[in-house]
């Protein structure tokens, strides 16, 4: 799952966004499938933070 914003990063962006990811997994995942990850991409210039 990957999320745009063209703003600034918002610590409230990772609480939506694993939001999302649980969504996914408890509607869309079956057993067989990988992980669920998401990709948080923000506007913050010459920056490059990874969780």
């Amino acid at each position: 799952m990957v999320e745009l914003k063209n703003t600034d990063f918002k610590p409230e962006y990772v609480e939506q966004l694993d939001f999302y990811v649980t969504a996914v997994d408890e509607t869309l995942k079956r057993k067989n499938d990988n992980e669920t990850i998401g990709l948080l991409l923000c506007e913050d210039k010459d920056k490059l933070t990874v969780e």
